[in-house]
């Protein structure tokens, strides 16, 4: 399987455009920005869950900073994966004010906000609030991050599709996808049947035009990252606590290869697993 940070996600690749991405946050942060090229992309490298680049971060007006994340599993330490953005992106900017710091004039700099976007289940309530000072052992106001969650499953959060015409058409393409899938469908099959309705009814016609042999690749990563999680979930942890993780690892493995058709080196690649244990591991499974 090719190396994975290769791939973006289908949702990082689509608004990583600055007219999608501006409407977008005119739909979230209730601004009514109009020019793109106002628009400064961030682009933070190694931070993801298996080595990949955080989603999406960008300076809006030279005023203000929105990082997000697309998520198909909730995360309760999102606001710790935010906070690791937040430095990387505030080092940079601070970088080429260091002088300021130590004058006596204040030194504005852009406001942050953190955005999480979230395809998993649709019970789950429209908008979320996650504050790190939840996860602190004890009560402290010294160092807060907010970060807003909102909902965007079928059905879910009509109102800020509707403010955001990409957004809305991105949620009715991956919507068909996971629909096919449930159907019975291969995910090849999922995807192939899926662009072939969006492009025949104007959904992010002109990105599937232009993206096509990508966005299979782009999905394909996603499922795994997602069935890789699952499978991990699925161990007993109990078992891997008792017999060690990389027994609990050698499991999550098995279980992609039995049950989700994963070939050895797809399931070590979605798990991240590593070298030493990767050259086990398939000694195992010979």
């Amino acid at each position: 399987m090719p190396n994975q940070q290769v791939y973006d996600t289908l949702f990082r690749d689509y608004f990583n455009d600055r007219e999608r991405f501006l409407s977008l946050t005119n739909a979230v942060v209730d601004t009514d920005c109009q020019n793109p090229d106002e628009v400064v992309f961030n682009n933070l490298e190694n931070s993801f869950f298996s080595g990949l680049r955080n989603d999406l971060s960008a300076l809006i007006k030279n005023t203000f900073v929105v990082m997000t994340e697309h998520q198909r599993t909730f995360n309760p330490n999102i606001a710790f994966r935010f906070l690791e953005y937040a430095a990387e992106v505030y080092y940079g900017y601070i970088a080429g004010h260091r002088k300021q710091l130590f004058a006596r004039k204040k030194l504005f700099i852009p406001a942050p906000m953190f955005v999480v976007f979230y395809d998993g289940n649709p019970d789950e309530p429209s908008k979320q609030i996650i504050r790190l000072t939840d996860s602190f052992k004890r009560k402290s106001q010294s160092l807060e991050l907010i970060a807003e969650q909102y909902n965007i499953a079928a059905g879910v959060n009509k109102h800020l599709k509707k403010h955001c015409a990409y957004l809305n058409q991105y949620c009715a393409f991956t919507e068909r996808v996971t629909a096919n899938r449930k159907a019975g469908m291969t995910l090849e099959q999922a995807v192939a049947e899926a662009m072939r309705y969006s492009i025949d009814h104007d959904i992010m016609r002109d990105y599937l035009l232009s993206k096509e042999k990508d966005v299979l690749k782009m999905l394909k990563y996603e499922w795994n990252e997602e069935e890789a999680r699952q499978a991990i979930r699925e161990v007993s942890y109990e078992e891997g606590l008792n017999q060690g993780v990389s027994k609990g690892l050698f499991n999550a493995v098995v279980s992609l290869i039995n049950n989700k058709g994963f070939s050895p080196d797809e399931a070590m690649s979605a798990l991240n697993i590593s070298s030493d244990d990767r050259v086990k591991f398939s000694a195992m499974l010979a």
